[in-house]
């Protein structure tokens, strides 16, 4: 058998795989392509949006030569029936393959030849429609929105493991939004209708009954100011640098002090910190240790003796969004607003309570709960889910749950000195000048998450 030549230069066509469907479809066929060849793979893994090559392999007696790839970067690419074509031709395959035929795919590992190309086809929806479920059949919906946004309605009573595929038909969602309205439901745990607004995007969505978990939560810790902090050292599951979410309830009075972060002002080791300007929720960020590149705080009182989650997400590109109470603060003050795409990585030690843990200064007087921290910037839908109407919730289900980097519980499972981190990274805390009765109890009651509802199984 012979063996695949590429290492010249190779015409390409270049697209972009949008469709789940066609995904599949190609991988398939990239895995029968890549089984012929016996010194390696030549086509690689098609993920979310990534671009692919029409290889032209050499072509001897017993080779093989691909004449062209899929298509499917935008509407003018498919077929007239809304079709996609997902084959390949190939001239030999081992005696199976006649020249000209099509390697045809069913989206399900199975691979076949076949004189004419294979096609997906299905409607297209431009205007408002209702989302209907037929015994258990996925209900998959291209939409397209390039003439005005659309909404798509969820049905009222669905079944569990029930699942809803939307797809951008036109790549026009930024433009021309589509609603999911949730139709009496809920969408990951929360009661807010669901809006899409990124070109291309192909959601998935499976209606869950009764999988959720109720968050057991009754402890908080309590800091008094003057030295009292934990340190909780600088793991490098710490060391982010690219984006981040960081989120805790907070009961605090007016200027409470730096409420946790990673910001030591000796050596130039500032990255970030979460604070208070009076009673607002305040954060700074820093990309190169020196001097804060961002100070934001919110227009919301955050800081009133009274119970609030706090939120911050900055995404790796400058972009840096503060909640309170699951609610992103869209008129913050922006003291500082300098350009950055990273954060400083802070050699100190990160702290619950103060700046930081090696210099410890600008203690808090505080009462901190459930503080976490992911290496992702949650959207708003997250955050909200955090939230879940005033109740703690358990992270090892939340959807971002992959990329929880830190959760520590701040009393619940803990014993004192210890405040254990409940991810996998062991970033335990040491309770450095408190006592034992700084673990207090009468935390706020915790929620459940993903209890009824409609969760993302892919967002493609």
């Amino acid at each position: 058998m012979a063996t695949f030549d590429f290492s010249g230069n190779l015409p390409q066509t270049k697209g972009k795989i949008t469709s789940a469907q066609l995904r599949s479809r190609f991988n398939d066929l990239k895995t029968h392509i890549n089984t012929l060849n016996p010194s390696g793979a030549v086509l690689p893994d098609i993920s979310t949006g990534a671009e692919y090559q029409a290889l032209l392999l050499n072509s001897t007696p017993d080779g093989y030569t691909m004449n062209h790839v899929v298509r499917a970067d935008a509407a003018q690419d498919l077929g007239a029936n809304y079709a996609f074509q997902a084959d390949v031709a190939l001239t030999h395959d081992d005696g199976n393959g006649t020249s000209g035929h099509f390697l045809r795919s069913d989206g399900d590992g199975t691979t076949s030849w076949a004189a004419t190309a294979g096609t997906i086809s299905s409607s297209v929806d431009s205007t408002n429609f209702t989302v209907s479920i037929t015994n258990g059949v996925i209900s998959r919906h291209f939409v397209d929105t390039s003439s005005g946004a659309v909404t798509a309605t969820l049905p009222a009573s669905p079944s569990d493991g029930d699942e809803v595929d939307l797809i951008d038909f036109a790549g026009s969602f930024a433009n021309n939004n589509l609603t999911v309205a949730r139709n009496s439901n809920k969408i990951q745990g929360t009661a807010d209708d669901l809006v899409v607004s990124t070109n291309y995007d192909n959601i998935i969505l499976q209606y869950v009954t009764n999988t959720g978990t109720t968050l057991t939560n009754d402890k908080y810790v309590a800091f008094g100011g003057t030295n009292e902090y934990a340190d909780c050292g600088n793991d490098s599951s710490l060391q982010i640098t690219g984006a981040i979410t960081v989120s805790a309830w907070v009961n605090a009075a007016s200027a409470p002090g730096i409420l946790l972060g990673k910001y030591n002002t000796t050596g130039n080791q500032r990255s970030w910190y979460i604070g208070a300007s009076t009673n607002k929720f305040l954060v700074v960020l820093c990309e190169d240790g020196t001097a804060a590149n961002k100070n934001y705080h919110t227009s919301v009182v955050a800081y009133d003796s009274a119970w609030h989650h706090i939120c911050f997400t900055y995404d790796g590109n400058n972009t840096l969004k503060l909640y309170v109470d699951g609610v992103e603060d869209t008129s913050v003050t922006k003291t500082t607003d300098g350009a950055m795409t990273t954060l400083h990585n802070s050699t100190s030690d990160f702290a619950l309570g103060a700046s930081n843990g090696t210099n410890p200064t600008s203690y808090a007087t505080a009462s901190l709960d459930e503080v976490a921290i992911w290496d992702a910037a949650l959207t708003a839908t997250q955050v909200s889910q955090l939230y879940m109407d005033g109740a703690p919730v358990d992270l090892s289900v939340h959807s971002a749950s992959s990329d929880l980097q830190a959760w520590w519980r701040m009393g619940d499972g803990d014993t004192f000195p210890t405040l254990t981190d409940s991810s996998s990274n062991s970033n335990d805390g040491t309770m450095t000048n408190m006592e034992s009765g700084d673990i207090s109890t009468g935390a706020e009651t915790g929620g459940t998450i993903n209890d009824d509802t409609w969760v993302f199984i892919g967002n493609n």
